[in-house]
């Protein structure tokens, strides 16, 4: 072999491990982009739960108030009896809530004040469920009970499908 021939043969090794290296890199940057993205997602998610479960609190259709004074995270126990139904307001106005809570599902559990405190009270309060796997998030809130002047503990859990 000429020199010129061996000097060939390096240069295209060369160029063949530096290729190879920029496609390694470029593997590891596109797993770490696809990782933060998946982070980004879910921190999106728990952002629009949170937002769901303000725009609960606060509906007048579940409002919690006591002499026209407004409580925070606390909804009124017979207005969540009378939306959970088939015939509740989150179910026939369903187009307008739709835009609310887009696809989620969102339940009430009664974790205080039950005859079994092992089976709490479930109200479902609005369904749109999409097919995919949902995040699942739960907050803590108030429930009212007006006629016995009463407050219940009760958790607020949102399913977002993606």
């Amino acid at each position: 072999m000429k020199k010129g021939q061996v000097q060939m043969g390096e240069t295209i090794v060369i160029l063949l491990i530096f290729i190879i290296l920029v496609g390694l890199g470029f593997a590891f940057y596109a797993r770490i982009s696809k990782i933060q993205l998946a982070q980004e997602q879910f921190a999106l998610e728990e952002q629009r739960a949170i937002q769901r479960v303000q725009t609960i609190t606060h509906l007048p259709e579940l409002l919690c108030s006591t002499d026209g004074v407004i409580a925070n995270n606390c909804v009124d126990l017979y207005k969540v009896i009378a939306n959970s139904n088939e015939g509740g307001v989150f179910n026939v106005n369903n187009v307008f809530y739709e835009q609310l809570f887009g696809f989620s599902r969102i339940t009430l559990y009664q974790l205080s004040g039950n005859t079994d405190p092992q089976n709490p009270t479930t109200y479902i309060l609005y369904t749109n469920e999409k097919g995919e796997e949902p995040s699942v998030f739960y907050f803590p809130v108030l429930l009212h009970d007006s006629s016995q002047n009463v407050n219940h503990y009760a958790l607020l859990e949102i399913k977002v499908y993606r």
